[in-house]
């Protein structure tokens, strides 16, 4: 069959040639699930006002906590990190529930040396977060805390890039963890720097 008797049939028969493929399906943009709203009634009152001063300055020059926020901004790194910790899927159907289950996890582990207990809290402002009672030992290392800081943040990015735990983007921009004055906790909740307890 000639060239041109095939593109007559092919017009006749509404026939594609055969090697002409259908274009691909358009891959739509994968959406952000709505996580579900926080049940206030499970998070206990609190007084008091964080400040960030642990988070302030220059990084602190120590191999053991460089290595591992190295490695906590590495997907693949962070993944290894969370399985020789002994922390796998973390569950949660909100922000909150996730940091909660994040760090009580991490509280039956080898990093019970920091984290004592871990509540769901709110201030007077009724802002929602995340108390984590540190252990008597996190503030006697000789930066003052800052290293002790330094790996419960540092858990938190791993968890977050390895996918255990899912933050919406809006919400991760605005997450802080902040030392609560005056104690032996730090508040996770997800707002302005130094917001947690000031008075409207």
């Amino acid at each position: 069959m000639n060239a041109l008797t095939k593109q007559f049939l092919n017009l006749i028969l509404e026939e594609a040639p055969k090697d002409e493929k259908p274009p691909p399906p358009k891959k739509e943009p994968k959406k952000e699930s709505t996580p579900e709203k926080p049940d206030e009634s499970k998070f206990k009152k609190i007084t008091g006002k964080t400040s960030n001063k642990l988070s302030q300055g220059r990084p602190i020059t120590d191999a053991g906590l460089s290595n591992m926020r190295d490695r906590a901004s590495d997907p693949k790194e962070a993944n290894e990190l969370l399985k020789e910790l002994g922390l796998g899927g973390i569950p949660g159907s909100n922000i909150y529930e996730s940091l909660y289950n994040l760090y009580k996890k991490a509280a039956g582990t080898e990093l019970d040396v920091l984290i004592k207990d871990v509540s769901l809290v709110q201030d007077t402002n009724k802002m929602l977060g995340v108390q984590i009672s540190m252990a008597d030992l996190w503030s006697q290392d000789d930066k003052g805390g800052k290293r002790s800081y330094g790996y419960i943040r540092s858990l938190l990015i791993a968890a977050i890039n390895a996918g255990n735990i899912s933050i919406p983007s809006k919400e991760r921009k605005k997450l802080r963890i902040e030392l609560l004055e005056g104690s032996s906790s730090l508040v996770a909740y997800v707002g302005k720097s130094n917001s947690w307890g000031m008075e409207k």
